[in-house]
């Protein structure tokens, strides 16, 4: 942090996810500063700089980490460059927030969780809806008993992707509606049921690029819990998740970016309770304030990368291989 307490970070990527998504978080969370972006084109970086008020550009990422003034740093790049920079960024001994999924496999899932327990590091998979107070009244309903035991969970993320020139329709890059959607799904099934799933199958329909741009699946948690995901960029926005207890169930409208218009109802004895448990903030506000928190050692951490991310990275990894007709690596008994 710098002599007025600020917390600075650094930006990996000039991509529209840090402009519509971190940085208005950043700015609402308030005790934070956006001090550089890094990007290949040099020129790019300075557009971006001068129009979301980053005080600096640089060209390329490793300007970015051999900063000393940085603090923590968010990882924006595309799917396939998480892995490398997220070592490199921990390498760099700073806080790392990296974009979702944090890797592209389990096995890439494994190494950089090695090295952030080797290292000691801060790592956080920027799944931001475990943060919010939508998620958290969700998991106190679930676990408070009153609509009795978790059995399984139906999850939705479908969206309309406008144009084909788009890093989310290209293979070498991450791209594929799993990785870009489906994540959600598989990241609040292993939060509420406390563990990986242990075997899994999944149909993708595919685009011409060659990634999934259609796909549902089931993952099995064992005791007879599962997932029911569908998911996929080629048809109107439904994002929904649906909570099956022995007694009861939830139901939510829009469980990842919640917003105050968004419903939580609890279904249980023949009756029916409506809740709106999310503020007006931008989605990833609660994450930003608590990494600020850990930080001036305010809270403990919650949500770490080496606690939450290798049991969604398993899921991702049965589905993405049975789609693709392989035998998975790993079936747990």
């Amino acid at each position: 942090m710098n002599d007025n307490g600020s917390i600075r970070w650094g930006i990996l990527s000039a991509a529209s996810i840090a402009r519509g998504s971190f940085l208005p978080a950043l700015r609402a969370a308030g005790d934070g500063k956006a001090a550089v972006v890094g990007a290949r084109d040099l020129r790019r970086a300075e557009t971006f700089a001068a129009s979301e008020g980053v005080e600096r550009a640089v060209e390329g990422y490793d300007a970015v980490l051999d900063d000393p003034s940085i603090d923590a740093v968010y990882v924006a790049l595309p799917n396939s460059l998480h892995a490398e920079w997220t070592i490199r960024a921990m390498d760099a001994n700073k806080v790392v927030l990296c974009e979702k999924p944090l890797c592209v496999s389990e096995a890439e899932t494994e190494t950089v969780l090695r090295v952030a327990h080797e290292s000691r590091a801060l790592l956080w998979e920027a799944f931001v809806f475990p943060f919010r107070r939508h998620f958290h009244r969700l998991r106190e309903i679930v676990t408070g008993g009153d609509i009795g035991d978790l059995l399984s969970i139906e999850s939705n993320f479908h969206f309309q992707l406008q144009g084909r020139a788009n890093i989310r329709l290209m293979p070498e890059l991450g791209g594929g509606a799993l990785n870009d959607v489906g994540c959600y799904c598989i990241h609040l099934a292993t939060l509420l049921f406390g563990r990986p799933p242990a075997r899994g199958t999944a149909l993708a329909q595919r685009a011409a690029e060659g990634v999934d741009e259609e796909i549902a699946g089931v993952l099995d948690f064992v005791d007879a819990s599962t997932l029911i995901f569908s998911c996929g960029m080629s048809r109107e926005q439904d994002t929904f998740c649906r909570i099956i207890c022995s007694e009861g169930e939830v139901r939510l409208s829009n469980p990842f970016h919640p917003s105050p218009d968004d419903a939580l109802e609890i279904l249980c004895g023949g009756e029916t309770s409506v809740e709106h448990p999310s503020g007006p903030e931008p989605s990833f506000t609660a994450a930003i304030q608590h990494i600020h928190a850990v930080l001036r050692e305010q809270e403990p951490p919650r949500h770490l990368a080496t606690v939450d991310s290798l049991p969604t990275a398993r899921g991702l990894q049965f589905a993405r291989d049975a789609s693709l007709g392989r035998t998975p690596a790993r079936e747990l008994a």
